[in-house]
């Protein structure tokens, strides 16, 4: 969502229903995941890209604290990859333990987003955490070949590093899905990629696949991205041109066909993917509430 900022560290969300059951998201820091520069998902909470140094917000830690002791116990707090929150340049002095910690202490949920193996440096606490409340992992996952994510995603970790990522989370009992993103049009968007996405997450050990089909190019991003495109696959650009014109949103061109491979491979798998049934999964009691009112 272009010129998406936050005036506090903690958000409502809008919907917990129609995001993993968050409540309420956290923004810790300034500045973005590199990648979006170039585009962002769909499914991205935050689409923005700035240009910042990459730093913790002025008493982000005593604010964090603050809010969240005014928020009912059990709420789930929401961390999304914009930026990566375990990016080794902004996670200095065990600062997501602390986090944790007082997520801990105050008896809170936790989703969190990341691609990033220091995630399992604070295993310990994500127990502790799931001992009282929901707790859900999700790691973002988009091309089964390396050589295409190498031209496309070169600031994520590769496709083998985040499945050794799920099946360590998931042999120690922390609950870890995928979010399939971002699948860029006539790039990603295929049926072999996403069944391989698919059935070696699945054996690795996630609960969940949410899939998406498409990006976002907001004015900022879009001449980056071309420009990345035309070095990569020459010719394409002007496709990407004569398609999509000046349109924000780039969904693929074969999504039907995509959804239609999709599902039918989940529901083979028993995989489950649409955000309801992976929600009441996470918070079960959010079903009985829903028809109590």
């Amino acid at each position: 969502m272009s010129g998406f900022k936050y005036k506090r560290i903690l958000s409502p969300s809008k919907s917990p229903q129609r995001y993993f059951g968050v409540d309420f998201f956290a923004c810790l820091f300034h500045g973005s995941h590199p990648g979006r520069q170039f585009l962002a998902s769909i499914a991205d909470i935050d689409q923005t890209y700035r240009n910042e140094p990459l730093i913790p917000k002025t008493d982000v830690i005593f604010l964090f604290k603050q809010e969240l002791s005014l928020k009912a116990e059990g709420s789930i707090i929401g961390f999304y990859q914009n930026p990566d929150v375990y990016d080794k340049s902004i996670d200095k002095d065990d600062f997501m333990r602390e986090i944790l910690q007082i997520i801990l202490e105050k008896n809170m949920g936790l989703y969190l987003e990341t691609s990033s193996d220091r995630i399992l440096r604070d295993i310990d606490i994500l127990k502790k955490i799931h001992e009282k409340a929901s707790v859900i992992i999700t790691v973002p996952i988009a091309f089964s070949n390396d050589i295409v994510q190498e031209k496309m995603d070169f600031y994520e970790p590769d496709f083998t590093h985040k499945l050794r990522l799920i099946h360590k989370l998931s042999h120690e009992t922390i609950p870890v899905g995928v979010i399939m993103k971002p699948i860029i049009p006539f790039v990603n968007d295929n049926e072999e990629n996403v069944r391989e996405i698919l059935l070696k997450t699945k054996d690795a050990g996630a609960l969940f696949v949410y899939p998406t089909f498409g990006i976002m190019i907001f004015e900022d991003q879009r001449e980056r991205f071309l420009g990345l495109i035309d070095k990569e696959y020459p010719g394409l650009k002007n496709i990407f041109m004569d398609t999509y014109g000046n349109k924000k949103s780039l969904a693929s061109m074969d999504s039907n066909k995509l959804k239609k491979a999709f599902v039918f491979e989940a529901k083979k798998q028993k995989v489950p993917f649409g955000m309801k049934d992976i929600v009441k999964s996470i918070k079960p009691q959010s079903e009985t509430q829903l028809k109590l009112f």
